[in-house]
């Protein structure tokens, strides 16, 4: 187990003090195909390492189904490379992240069940970000309604991720981890739509990438922390 940690932590450090840097430097300067090499490099990354600790979790239920998630997000990352050009691209990015969700969900599930508290904070909160969408006028175009889906699963995904912070029968560091980088998840899609819909400033595709790949690499890690 220590020897595990010892390259999760070597991994760490080159994914976010050196890949993730280079990617977000040179995103915009370069051909987008040369970028997408550093992205889908992040990608596998973080997905090597949800494997890993998958192994370490003998692949029960709730690993599996995190890798699962880890996996389905490295699909939606590809798509996602053409968004701004191929609408059907992107949508079906964004069904693969929102599969992606819905394996984290089962994952959690599987662990402490479905709580009223969950479905409660979960229903409050996206009608807030239903009403934010409807003040300010967003037009998601054809994307609308999936949209619309996706964001129920992510909102479910992150409040169920938070609330097993307190119910979660693991380490109290990987349930951290996991309500950290489902948080994380959040953020980056809240920056990418403000990119993408509001007309944002690039700086919030900086900060989608950051937020984005940095809480993916929380969420595999998690699994290394499991029964610590």
């Amino acid at each position: 187990m220590e020897n595990s940690l010892i390259v999760l932590k070597l991994i760490s450090v080159v994914y976010l003090l050196l890949l993730l840097p280079l990617y977000v430097v040179r995103s915009g300067r370069e051909d987008k195909l040369e970028i997408s090499k550093f992205k889908m490099t992040l990608s596998v990354t973080f997905c090597a390492v949800g494997l890993i600790g998958s192994t370490l979790n003998d692949f029960s239920m709730y690993a599996v189904f995190i890798l699962f998630g880890l996996m389905a997000s490295l699909a939606g990352d590809y798509f996602l490379i053409f968004m701004d050009s191929v609408s059907a691209r992107f949508k079906a990015g964004i069904l693969c992240f929102g599969l992606a969700h819905v394996f984290y969900i089962v994952a959690m599930v599987s662990t402490v069940g479905f709580l009223h508290f969950d479905v409660l904070v979960s229903i409050i909160l996206y009608v807030l970000i239903l009403y934010f969408t409807t003040r300010k006028k967003l037009d998601f175009g054809q994307e609308k309604y999936v949209l619309y889906i996706y964001g129920m699963l992510l909102v479910l995904m992150t409040v169920k991720a938070l609330s097993m912070i307190y119910f979660s029968p693991y380490a109290m560091q990987s349930r951290l981890m996991m309500a950290l980088g489902a948080t994380l998840f959040m953020a980056s899609d809240i920056f990418l739509a403000k990119h993408k819909y509001m007309k944002g400033s690039s700086h919030y595709r900086i900060l989608n990438s950051i937020t984005y790949f940095t809480g993916q690499l929380l969420i595999a890690a998690s699994l290394f922390y499991t029964f610590i």
